[in-house]
This record gives structure tokens, sequence and C-alpha cells, in this order.
């Protein structure tokens, strides 16, 4: 086998794993808009999806974060829920996409230390969406008599 069939295989199987990171990622903003009354839903779950598309889903990106952190906002109002983090999360998500985007206008040669920030914000972000799922998945409190 030569090293041009080796790479290629690579790249293929990095492509592939790639792939299946960031859709659980965008499953997690599915499923979290899911999670929120439609009357409080800025976004409609099914759109978080159009982040695949190439190069669209670099600007989406922006629109996704904006509007599910006002989802969560309503939601919260509504339920008189304690979620916590919902601005930072905000921030921390545009910080991603904004990386992420500026990423593609620079030579590959000067995207590394970009590109671990970006990943470095794009978990810090994740990490803040489970938090949120966690607690719009929990039981709403019991009023006591």
């Amino acid at each position: 086998m030569s090293n041009s069939h080796v790479l290629s295989v690579l790249i293929f199987v990095l492509g592939i794993v790639a792939l299946a990171v960031v859709s659980l990622y965008i499953f997690t903003l599915y499923k979290c808009l899911k999670l929120i009354n439609p009357k409080n839903r800025a976004i409609k779950p099914w759109t978080v999806w159009l982040l695949l598309i190439p190069f669209f889903g670099l600007l989406w990106n922006f629109f996704v974060i904006v509007q599910t952190a006002k989802s969560l906002h309503a939601e919260n109002r509504e339920r008189n829920l304690q979620m916590n983090k919902i601005n930072e999360g905000r921030m921390v998500g545009i910080a991603y996409a904004g990386i992420t985007a500026v990423c593609t206008f620079l030579p590959i040669k000067e995207q590394e230390i970009p590109l671990i920030l970006a990943s470095i914000f794009w978990i810090g972000y994740w990490i803040v969406l489970r938090q949120q799922i966690k607690v719009l998945q929990s039981p709403p409190p019991q009023i006591q008599a």
C-alpha cells in the first residue's frame, strides 16, 4: 500500500469521526430545543441540522447560538427554573463560532492555534448545553401546602 493511499484512508476515517462528533453536538442542540416549550422557542429544533451545510453553517452557527440562549431564557422565566450560565454559554458559543469562522480565511499553516482555542470554546459551550438539558429534564419542584 502506498503512502498516498494510507493518507487518503486516514483522512477519510478522520472525516467520518469528525462528522460523527459534530452530529452528536448538533443532536445535543436539537435535544435542548426539543425540551423547551414550543411557544418559548426562538428557533425550531430541526433547523440546527442546517449547521451541516458547508459555509452556510459557519454563519448559521451564530444564529443558532443566540436563538438557543433566547429560548432558554424564555423557558427559564416560564418554568421559574434555576438555569445558570445561559449568558456565559452564549458568549462562549459566540467565541467558538467567531474563531471558527475567522479560521476559514486564514492560511492552513496559521489555523492551528485558533482552531485549538475554538475547540476549547466549543467543548465549553457543549458542556453548558448538557447542563441546561439536565435542568430541563429535571422534575418540577413540588409545591408544599
